[in-house]
């Protein structure tokens, strides 16, 4: 019936090792198939251990925001607003490294994506897949890259504030 199983939701990767490698190994011996995480990619060692252990056959990192090129200190809200999460360094750090770990591994399997939030202008997203197109040169990688619309839940309204950095709009 299908030939994939994708852990994903929320974040997948937030509970420890030794909960998430037993499900997966579980999965390997009952599944026949390929296995897929979607993350952030804020648990880097933890990507690095899921290819290094051959866990997963693929992963799918959600790219929420320029990280190479927002400011931990002067972006904050932009951080807060998308993320829900106080940034620093080391955090945008372990991103960008699961970013490149993913592109670096370059299986038809992984994949890098983003997801257009309205408060967000298109320069956001220039951004992104400017660098995720650079890293993917410096790798030779074919890992893709997808923009996907955002689909507001029913009832959902926007709201628009003043412009700020990239044409960020707030929340």
């Amino acid at each position: 019936m299908f030939d994939a199983v994708m852990f994903s939701g929320g974040e997948f990767l937030i509970d420890s090792m030794k909960e998430i490698r037993p499900l997966l190994l579980e999965t390997r011996k009952l599944f026949d198939g390929k296995i897929i995480v979607t993350t952030s990619g804020i648990y880097q060692k933890k990507v690095q251990q899921l290819y290094d252990e051959n866990l997963v056959d693929g992963i799918h990192i959600d790219m929420k925001l320029p990280y190479h090129a927002l400011d931990v200190k002067k972006d904050k809200q932009i951080y807060q607003d998308i993320m829900g999460i106080s940034p620093s360094k080391k955090i945008i750090e372990n991103l960008l490294t699961s970013i490149d770990l993913v592109i670096a591994h370059n299986s038809y399997l992984d994949q890098l994506r983003t997801v257009k939030y309205p408060i967000l202008d298109d320069g956001f997203f220039k951004s992104i897949r400017d660098y995720i197109e650079e890293r993917k040169a410096y790798f030779q990688s074919e890992v893709p890259y997808f923009l996907n619309e955002f689909l507001p839940p029913l009832g959902h309204v926007s709201v628009r504030g003043p412009e700020k950095a990239f044409g960020y709009r707030g929340a």
